[in-house]
């Protein structure tokens, strides 16, 4: 029984060492701001890969490096969607505000139904775009296109995921320095949840979602 404390101990250890290096990565290749979703994707490739070989296999950096390199691209790219949309929309609102006041934007239903509407889509999407990426070989519409049906066919899901990523963002503005885990140990706690989600929208057993994983290492 001490011995098996120990190894927890050792284990929980052991874990926030490499969610630590694992963030320290992400921060350091989204220094370009661009590769942020090269990053994101890298992350979870590397944290889907573990859930998937149960903690063996090469160190986390050869698989981020792996990783990063392999989704550049594509990541870069939907990367780049996605802070086009929320600068531009941000832009409009912001101009609507200096131009029309605050009042304008509470009293336009069809402008409060579009930011609603454009809200959902780009936080429902933004949740899966990325572990799907990681875990598929697939198109960027084809993500786009699963990650906006997923995300409404678990619906709870999806709300538990936001509000995880809403609470470290507060825990981060709160307490400054756990910004060096906060992405890591978000993505760690997503991705328990979310590997499962995958293996039942391909009704797959665990055996074939590690071959399905075998095929995206294939490619990267």
């Amino acid at each position: 029984m001490k011995k098996l404390g120990i190894k927890k101990v050792g284990d929980f250890f052991s874990l926030l060492a490499d969610l630590f290096i694992l963030n320290t990565m992400w921060l350091i290749t989204s220094l370009p701001v661009v590769t942020i979703g090269a990053s994101t994707t890298a992350v979870y490739y590397v944290l889907l890969k573990r859930r998937q070989d149960g903690g063996d296999g090469p160190s986390t950096w050869k698989l981020y490096k792996k990783a990063f390199a392999g989704n550049l691209k594509q990541g870069v790219f939907i990367g780049m969607i996605y802070l086009f949309l929320a600068v531009d929309v941000g832009m409009v609102v912001y101009h609507l505000c200096q131009t029309r006041g605050l009042e304008y934007l509470t009293a336009s239903r069809s402008l409060l139904l579009f930011l609603v509407l454009f809200g959902v889509l780009y936080s429902f999407t933004g949740i899966y775009i990325y572990p799907l990426l990681a875990f598929f070989e697939q198109s960027t519409a084809q993500c786009f296109v699963n990650a906006l049906g997923i995300s409404f066919k678990y619906l709870l899901s999806t709300a538990a995921f936001i509000l995880t990523i809403a609470v470290a963002v507060t825990a981060c503005y709160l307490v400054p320095p756990l910004t060096l885990i906060a992405v890591s140990f978000t993505a760690f706690l997503i991705t328990r949840h979310m590997y499962p989600i995958f293996l039942k929208c391909m009704e797959r057993t665990a055996e074939e979602g590690q071959q399905r994983f075998a095929e995206k290492e294939e490619r990267i």
